[in-house]
C-alpha cells in the first residue's frame, strides 16, 4: 500500500472486498496452473528442473511483460512490480516443477 499511497483507511472507505480478492487470486493461479499443465502434458516433460524453467519462461513472457507495460505507463514503482509478478513467479515455478514429476 505504501508504494501506491494509500493507507489502511482508504481501503476500508473504498468498499473493497477481500473476499473478492482472494477468490479472484485463488481462480488467477489454477487458471495458471492448468495452462501449465496442459503445455508440461503436450511437451512430456518429466523432470523438476526443465518444469520449473517453463513455469520461469511462462512468468517472463505473460505475467512480467505484461506488468511492465503496465508499470512503465501508470509510472509506478519497480518494488511494486517485485511484489505483483513475484506471487506469480513462486506459483509457476513450483507448480511447473511439481507437475513434471507428478504426471
Amino acid at each position: 500500500m505504501e508504494c501506491l499511497g494509500i493507507t489502511a483507511a482508504d481501503v476500508e472507505d473504498s468498499g473493497l472486498s477481500t473476499v473478492k480478492a482472494y477468490v479472484y487470486s485463488v481462480f488467477s493461479a489454477f487458471l495458471q496452473s492448468v495452462l501449465l499443465s496442459l503445455l508440461i502434458l503436450n511437451l512430456d516433460v518429466n523432470k523438476i528442473a526443465v518444469g520449473s524453467f517453463l513455469g520461469f519462461i511462462l512468468w517472463v513472457g505473460m505475467d512480467f511483460a505484461g506488468a511492465m507495460k503496465l508499470r512503465v505507463w501508470e509510472d509506478r514503482p519497480l518494488r511494486l512490480l517485485a511484489i505483483d509478478t513475484g506471487v506469480d513467479l513462486i506459483n509457476l515455478v513450483l507448480t511447473g516443477g511439481l507437475l513434471a514429476v507428478w504426471h
